[in-house]
């Protein structure tokens, strides 16, 4: 049976927890010897970055400006 992770975005309110193995805000993963970073916004930094780590995230918006001002102001990743 696979296994179902949320890592919570601005849009997850209403969910059944029960589906769900483990729900967190960030989270780190290892597949086939690469390294993942997971969250819902994008981070300037984030663990192993500077050893190829990758990071997968859900959420950006079309306007560049709008992103830029995001990052600038309260989309800081706490793991940096």
């Amino acid at each position: 049976m696979e296994k179902k992770y949320l890592i919570n975005g601005n849009h997850d309110k209403k969910y059944d927890p029960a589906l769900f193995e483990d729900i967190k805000d960030f989270m780190t993963v290892s597949l086939n010897g690469r390294y993942f970073a997971l969250m819902h916004y994008p981070m300037l930094s984030w663990p192993k970055k500077n050893s190829g780590s990758i990071q997968l995230h859900g959420h950006i918006h079309a306007r560049m400006d709008y992103n830029e001002q995001n990052r600038n102001e309260d989309s800081i990743s706490p793991y940096m």
